[in-house]
């Protein structure tokens, strides 16, 4: 079973004689007898590698579990390369006709609507960490299958990946960040704006009168816009959301009425 050109190597789970279960790697090779010219001896060696086997589980299950919470955010997580081509891209995807796969590869600049590209592809590709990285960044992406004038409003925070400080810097690796969805958000802001300009034309569009108004000195006729003298409440009436009632004011009566005072019935 053994390879005579390299020695083998296996990990083993184990117990002690307290029954504690424990990790070990066996080492064996053979043993060349140079006078007889074959092997007669297996040399082997076991090395407790408990410690160093619990962090590999520890690590593949964090990875696992990272993993699982990629899978399940909604919101489209990346990687880029220096150059801005995908190196990862979460199966969010999907939802906008992507495969994940056909995406490696692909520059991030290409998904981006046409009038966008200007102002974000320095966001996209952000090479800056911390406080000065890209947040909230609203830009258009394109979505598969359709026209440049087809897109989906997105929300992108990102930021720069380096390589371990070397002399004080480390070297740029690419860009990670995650792309979220908010064209529902923008349409019903869309739809909200739509309402309140409809609500001010019809503010705008209520019956007031303003201006100068041309009225007679003597009859107190009003003339409208094509030129016919009107009843003053006649006027007001069509141009406001105003009603009359008629009576007669003390004045009016006496010179109206007031010879009647002394008449004898």
């Amino acid at each position: 079973l053994f390879n005579t050109k390299t020695e083998q190597v296996c990990e083993l789970k184990l117990k002690n004689k307290n029954g504690t279960e424990f990790y070990a790697q066996l080492e064996s090779d053979l043993v060349k007898d140079e006078e007889a010219g074959n092997y007669s001896v297996i040399r082997s060696s076991l090395c407790d590698i408990t410690e160093r086997k619990q962090a590999e589980m520890a690590l593949i299950a964090a990875k696992q579990e990272i993993e699982s919470i990629v899978k399940t955010v909604p919101d489209i997580i990346y990687r880029l390369d220096p150059n801005g081509c995908i190196t990862f891209v979460s199966n969010s995807v999907k939802r906008y006709g992507y495969l994940p796969e056909e995406l490696i590869g692909t520059n991030f600049m290409k998904m981006v609507y046409p009038e966008d590209k200007i102002k974000t592809i320095h966001r996209v590709k952000e090479r800056r960490t911390g406080d000065r990285s890209t947040k909230s960044f609203e830009t258009r992406l394109i979505t598969k299958n359709q026209t440049p004038v087809s897109f989906e409003v997105f929300i992108i925070s990102a930021e720069g990946l380096y390589s371990p400080a070397t002399n004080g810097q480390g070297t740029f690796m690419g860009t990670q960040g995650i792309a979220r969805d908010i064209s529902e958000r923008k349409q019903a802001e869309k739809e909200r704006e739509t309402l309140i300009s409809k609500l001010q034309e019809a503010l705008d569009n209520i019956k007031t009168l303003k201006g100068l108004l041309p009225i007679c000195a003597n009859c107190k006729k009003i003339r409208d816009d094509k030129g016919y003298w009107n009843q003053t409440e006649a006027y007001i009436k069509e141009h406001s959301d105003a009603e009359f009632s008629h009576s007669i004011c003390p004045s009016c009566a006496e010179k109206l009425y007031g010879h009647y005072k002394n008449t004898k019935i």
